[in-house]
This record gives C-alpha cells, sequence and structure tokens, in this order.
C-alpha cells in the first residue's frame, strides 16, 4: 500500500510539470518565429508569425506604448507592427530566376494576449 502512495505522489509530480511546461515549452523568455511560404504560379506569399514569451514581450510593449500610460491601444500596436514587420521583411531576399521580389507587407497585426504572472505575450503576424 505505501509503494502505490509513492507511485501516485511521484505522478502527480510529473504530470504537474508536464502541464506547466505545456503552457510555455521553451521558457517565458522564450521569443519563437515561424516563416511560411506558399508559392503559386502567380503568386509567392510569405507569412512571419513571431510569438514574444512574457519576458521580451514587456520589454517590447514598453516601446509599443509612446505615450507612456502603461497600457499598449489598438492604433500603438498597429504602428508598431507596422514598423517591426517592414523591418523584419526587409532582412528577408526573395528571387525569381535571379531577379529579386520586393516583399511588401500587405497584412500586419499585433496582439497581447495573457500570460503568466500578469505579464502579456505579444503575437506580431506580417503577411507580403
Amino acid at each position: 500500500m505505501r509503494r502505490l502512495g509513492v507511485l501516485l505522489a511521484v505522478a502527480a509530480m510529473v504530470l504537474g510539470v508536464a502541464s506547466v511546461a505545456l503552457a510555455h515549452p521553451l521558457g517565458n523568455a522564450s521569443v519563437n518565429h515561424h516563416v511560411g511560404v506558399r508559392v503559386t504560379p502567380d503568386v509567392i506569399e510569405l507569412t512571419h508569425l513571431v510569438d514574444l514569451a512574457e519576458i521580451p514581450a514587456f520589454q517590447a510593449l514598453r516601446q509599443v506604448d509612446t505615450d507612456n500610460d502603461g497600457e499598449p491601444t489598438a492604433a500603438e500596436l498597429a504602428t508598431w507592427a507596422g514598423a517591426e514587420c517592414t523591418r523584419r521583411l526587409g532582412v528577408v531576399r526573395v528571387e525569381v530566376s535571379g531577379d529579386p521580389v520586393d516583399l511588401t507587407p500587405v497584412s500586419v497585426s499585433a496582439e497581447t494576449v495573457p500570460g503568466e504572472a500578469g505579464l502579456s505575450i505579444l503575437r506580431l503576424t506580417c503577411t507580403a
């Protein structure tokens, strides 16, 4: 019976740690990037997603909040998203038959979602 109790306690600890790890698999200081490329005969579409966990989001949101009121507005997020997407797409090079392709953002967005410890997560989406 004692052995079963120890086994259940260990299982509870492992499952408890696993659920925390699933919330932030790379930690609250991570910046995750995804670049998706869709190629058709007429269009090359590039989508760049950036997910800033709590700590880098906290740092970035201090720059986003240009009126320094402690709360980034939708307008401030949109302005930052436009500038950040232009900056990020500016370092990407795409060529078709040796000719450079202009990567002008056609859709940009930034949103905050609740994270751990009362901090926010910041998500940026750029499509060109």
